[in-house]
Parts: structure tokens; C-alpha cells; sequence
């Protein structure tokens, strides 16, 4: 009975990282030290705590990595920054050597839907004060103005403003994962009542992620979904699906039309096939900055830098004195980092980090192919893609999402066996 007792609390422990990581990740933090407290006491009362490390080869991969990024503090001048960085990262070295996530599908599935849970209470509270910030009093009535002259983009329901204190490509990254959650288990729906409400719970997920104006965001949930439509064209519910994104692509569309975030694509790509030099170059450093961003910091990179990396403490640095090297007055004075995690690996741990990483990723492919497994296909999709646009591992929510869920899905029960899911 005892034993039970601490696998519930243990459980809920992983729930309760699962649901605080869309809230916020200082409230993350506190769940995840509740966890590696109830994972080293479950592991060592079990006695099952090295089985449970070398059961999953992601363990052995993402500590590696971790170790690769500690060890490159070696040859940093900046050993502040670079120990501030290396903390940082801290859940890519400590998930793997003190949790155990061989959980059965039941638990599985209950605390998926404690993350889906909670990422749509997040949205709806975004969507209401979005709402509440949008009424101003007009001859004693309260107006509802979508747009205004306030925000930086012009409504509430734009971007930083609409998912603030969040990152509006990170917040639509965890709604992506809880739209692949709810397909999931609409695939799985036996009566059509579950299936009509898990296709609107859905709508309502991709409408956020149209809703933070990522642009990251968007190209990554289209990417998803259309790998994810393959199956939905095969099955009986393919009726329901292709009228569910008739529905929301013209909404989706209009609503971007609108966007200023999305206008300054349009703007910048029109005034490029029209030749209009003088307002492509006024909205170039709004669209291109990312892309001609990389180039220079690979071009501006010596042999020994791309080999070894500059380590952890003075990436950013070297950033900054490429971008001025080249002239990118922008991205110096922003201080960016490479908004782009597989360069950032390179410039920071060297062709090593950078192999471990797409070794990461590849196999994280590979193993979710081979076991069937589309959950965790469509899990390193989103992650890949994103990591292209951003450097997510700079980022302590970043961090903890990536390893939470790569070994919370990457784990299997030491009974299963391999099916279609």
C-alpha cells in the first residue's frame, strides 16, 4: 500500500510539471524540484533507478549533451555568464539521471490531458483580458475596440500583448503539442459526440496559435497538421476533418491579412517584386534580419571556433562582434543571439555539441518511426522546427519543455508493444 501511495504522489509529481509549464517557468521550477525530489525517493524504493536510465537511450544522449556544454565552460573567458547558462540547462542533465518516465498509458494519457487542461485555461484567461483591455468607456457605454493605439501592433490580441509574460513562439509551441494531443485522442474517440467536441477543443487550440502572430509558430502547426492529415484522410472521421479546416482556414487567413505582424511580409515581399528599393530596405530588417543573420555568423566563424566552439560563456559575444564585423548594426545593439539553436550550438560546444544534437534529433525520428509511434514523430517535428527559428535551449521554459516531454513521450513501458498510435 505504501508503495502505491508514493507512485500516485510520484505521478502527480509529473502531472503537475506537465501543468505549470504553460502557466509560467518560475511556477516550473517549483514543480520541478518537487519532482527530482519524488523521482530519487520512487527510483531508490523501487530499485529501479539505473534500469530506468539505461532503458531509454535519450538519457545517455541529452546527459552527454549536457556534459559537452559543461565541459566547454573550460575555455570560456566569461565563466559567470557561461555557469548562468550552464544552470540554465540544468533539466537536460538532471531529468535524465533522476526520473524515471516508464509510466503506463493510462497515466500517460491522464497527464496529457492535465497539460491540454491547462494550456486552454491559460488561453481562455489570454483571450479574456485581451477582452477586458479591448472595452473603453464611450458616453457612459462600455465600446469593444478590437484595435487600438496602445500596443506596439495595434490590438490586444496581437502577439507580445495577447500571451505576455509568455514568448507568443513558445506559447504557440505548447498549443501545437496540446492540438497533437487532442488529434490523438480523436483518432482514438469511439462515439461522435467525444469526436465533435475534441475536433472544436482543437479549432480552439489552432485559433491561439494564429492568435500569439508567431510566425514560427504558424509554419510549424501547418507542418504538423499536414504530416497529422495523412492519417485523418484515411480514417472514417475525414468528413469532419476536412470541413473542420475548410472552416478555419478562411478565418485563420482573414485574420492574418489583418495582422501587422504578417502585413510587414507582405509589404516587404510585394516591394521586392515591384523593385521599390526604398521600402524594401525600410522592412528589411523586420523580415530578413534572422536570415541574413546566420550566414555572417558562420562565415565570420575560424576553424578552431567551428571544431571546438567558443564555449558556453561567450556565445553571445561572438555574436555580437560578427554582426558588427559585417555591419548588422541592428542585431549588435539588440545583443540577438542566433534565434536559431542548432548555430548556437555549434558556436558554443563546436562540431561535437552540434553532431549530439541533430543525433538527438535524428534519432528521436528514427525511433518514433520505427516504433510507430506518430505522437512522438509529430513531438520532434515541432521541436526541429522551432529549434530553426529559435534558440530554445537559451531559455530555461525552453529547456524544461523539450526534455519533459522528448522523455515523457520517448518512454515506454517495459511491457509494451509496438502498435500504430
Amino acid at each position: 500500500m505504501k508503495n502505491i501511495s508514493l507512485k500516485t504522489i510520484y505521478l502527480f509529481s509529473l502531472a503537475l510539471l506537465a501543468i505549470t509549464i504553460p502557466i509560467h517557468f518560475r511556477v516550473s521550477l517549483y514543480a520541478l524540484a518537487f519532482v527530482i525530489v519524488m523521482g530519487i525517493i520512487y527510483n531508490i524504493t523501487s530499485k529501479i533507478y539505473f534500469k530506468g536510465i539505461l532503458s531509454n537511450k535519450f538519457n545517455i544522449l541529452l546527459i552527454l549533451f549536457w556534459v559537452t556544454n559543461l565541459i566547454s565552460l573550460s575555455y570560456s573567458a566569461d565563466l559567470s555568464y557561461g555557469l548562468n547558462k550552464i544552470f540554465r540547462m540544468a533539466s537536460i542533465f538532471i531529468l535524465p539521471l533522476f526520473i524515471t518516465f516508464d509510466v503506463d498509458s493510462k497515466n500517460k494519457r491522464k497527464i496529457a490531458i492535465a497539460y491540454i487542461a491547462s494550456v486552454t485555461l491559460v488561453l481562455v484567461f489570454f483571450l479574456l483580458r485581451a477582452f477586458y483591455h479591448s472595452l473603453t468607456m464611450e458616453n457612459g457605454d462600455y465600446v469593444f475596440n478590437f484595435h487600438n493605439n496602445i500596443t506596439s501592433y495595434g490590438s490586444f490580441f496581437y502577439y507580445q500583448e495577447f500571451v505576455n509574460p509568455h514568448h507568443p513562439s513558445y506559447f504557440a509551441m505548447y498549443l501545437t503539442l496540446a492540438t497533437v494531443f487532442v488529434l490523438k485522442f480523436y483518432k482514438e474517440a469511439n462515439s461522435v459526440k467525444n469526436k465533435i467536441l475534441l475536433i472544436v477543443l482543437s479549432l480552439f487550440l489552432i485559433a491561439g496559435v494564429v492568435l500569439t502572430s508567431s510566425r514560427a509558430g504558424l509554419l510549424t502547426l501547418v507542418i504538423v497538421l499536414s504530416v497529422d492529415m495523412f492519417w485523418l484522410l484515411n480514417q472514417r472521421g475525414k468528413i469532419v476533418g476536412l470541413i473542420s479546416a475548410l472552416l478555419i482556414i478562411p478565418v485563420a487567413l482573414y485574420y492574418l491579412s489583418d495582422n501587422p505582424r504578417f502585413k510587414t511580409i507582405t509589404t516587404y515581399v510585394k516591394a521586392s517584386v515591384e523593385n521599390n528599393t526604398q521600402i524594401k530596405d525600410e522592412y528589411e530588417s523586420l523580415v530578413m534580419i534572422r536570415v541574413k543573420m546566420w550566414p555572417i555568423i558562420l562565415k565570420d566563424l575560424n576553424i578552431k571556433e567551428i571544431l571546438l566552439g567558443v564555449g558556453l560563456g561567450d556565445t553571445n559575444q561572438r555574436f555580437i562582434q560578427a554582426y558588427k564585423n559585417n555591419n548588422l548594426e541592428y542585431a549588435a545593439a539588440t545583443e540577438l543571439n542566433a534565434h536559431n539553436q542548432y548555430i548556437q550550438t555549434l558556436v558554443s560546444t563546436g562540431i561535437l555539441g552540434l553532431l549530439l544534437l541533430l543525433t538527438i534529433i535524428g534519432y528521436g525520428f528514427w525511433f518514433a518511426y520505427n516504433n510507430r509511434d506518430m505522437l512522438l514523430f509529430l513531438f520532434f517535428t515541432i521541436i526541429s522546427v522551432n529549434f530553426i527559428f529559435e534558440s530554445m535551449l537559451e531559455r530555461i521554459f525552453g529547456v524544461i519543455f523539450f526534455t519533459f516531454f522528448l522523455l515523457f513521450l520517448s518512454t515506454k513501458p517495459q511491457n509494451q508493444n509496438k502498435q500504430m498510435k
